[in-house]
């Protein structure tokens, strides 16, 4: 296991623990302190090859993983390269989830990126891994937006009117 302490300004304080694998098994902060987001930066490694070059099947799938961890999209753009790879984000209305592929090598990267409480980005890793068929995978989750709110709570962006 690995410690990593971060002192932000007046003593506060948080620390974060990894696995011998790099995997964030802990993260501990000063109770007041919010975050406004989670990033997860995945690497996926052995994928089917077939499968990275697929544009509507990693188009549908980042869909998907989007909705299966609560997040409401708003729009997605994918480019397929020539002769292989993928780009694409699934822009949500709590942040984004982005790819990146390399058929050739069987690796893929993502990006998932949520805000507020109630998305969870690790069940669109979870469906993720499985659905490109890695072989392995390892993710590093960093807390973006280490705020004290003035009033307690934190207040997230809504696509909701009224």
């Amino acid at each position: 296991m690995r410690w990593d302490f971060f002192f932000l300004n007046r003593g506060s304080w948080r620390a974060v623990v990894f696995n011998n694998q790099g995997i964030l098994c802990y993260f501990l902060e000063e109770t007041l302190l919010k975050s406004l987001g989670r990033q997860i930066m995945v690497e996926l490694y052995d994928c089917d090859s077939a499968i990275l070059n697929d544009v509507e099947f990693i188009r549908r799938e980042m869909q998907e993983a989007a909705v299966r961890c609560g997040a409401t999209v708003v729009q997605n753009v994918f480019h397929q390269f020539n002769p292989h790879g993928i780009s694409g984000v699934v822009v949500i209305a709590e942040s984004h989830l982005a790819i990146h592929t390399w058929p050739e090598y069987g690796y893929a990267a993502l990006d998932l990126f949520t805000c507020g409480e109630e998305i969870n980005p690790e069940i669109a890793f979870d469906y993720l891994e499985k659905k490109f068929k890695a072989g392995s995978s390892s993710l590093i989750e960093m807390r973006r937006g280490i705020v004290k709110p003035r009033s307690g709570e934190l207040h997230h962006k809504s696509l909701k009117k009224g």
